[in-house]
């Protein structure tokens, strides 16, 4: 076993090692860009532990410009079953139903993001407040891509009650 000193080096050095991580992600929490980038990783189920593992393994000099880059790389990975030519999705809802939601949620995510840079800018055609996506919300609200006109919700078939219903919403 290990004597008391030998006990209370290996204590301090295994604190450190926590410490650094909770500052890493109360860093990552705190900025709002890498926070949305975060959240919509984990929504795409990439485990937070590998995300800080890869960054641990970055150089001590990384910029914040390199984190937003490390982070980017792992969205587009993500994204990368999405195809898009002359500003079409290349892609059938069908066979690509989990990429077309990750697309969709990220554009939303990313609309935070340039709200944000504009504030920051001091941009005069900024609008809104709401800098951190919502992803508390998100998720009780349980919505997918087919939430806008569910089959399973929306209950109207007949055209003019959906045209009613269009007018009057």
């Amino acid at each position: 076993g290990l004597n008391g000193d030998a006990l209370q080096t290996a204590i301090k050095s295994e604190w450190r090692k926590i410490m650094d991580a909770f500052h890493t992600l109360e860093d990552w929490y705190e900025d709002t860009k890498t926070y949305n980038y975060v959240g919509f990783l984990s929504h795409c189920n990439v485990d937070i532990a590998q995300m800080y593992i890869k960054f641990s393994l970055m150089e001590d000099t990384a910029s914040k410009e390199d984190l937003e880059d490390f982070f980017i790389e792992l969205i587009k990975k993500q994204l990368s079953g999405i195809v898009v030519e002359d500003g079409q999705i290349q892609a059938t809802y069908s066979k690509n139903k989990d990429s077309i939601f990750r697309l969709l949620l990220f554009l939303n995510v990313d609309q935070q993001n340039i709200q944000y840079d504009k504030a920051a800018e001091g941009d005069d055609d900024f609008n809104g407040n709401i800098f951190k996506f919502p992803f508390d919300i998100f998720d009780s609200q349980n919505w997918n891509v087919e939430h806008i006109a569910s089959n399973t919700t929306n209950q109207l078939r007949d055209t003019n009650d959906l045209k009613e219903w269009c007018d009057t919403a």
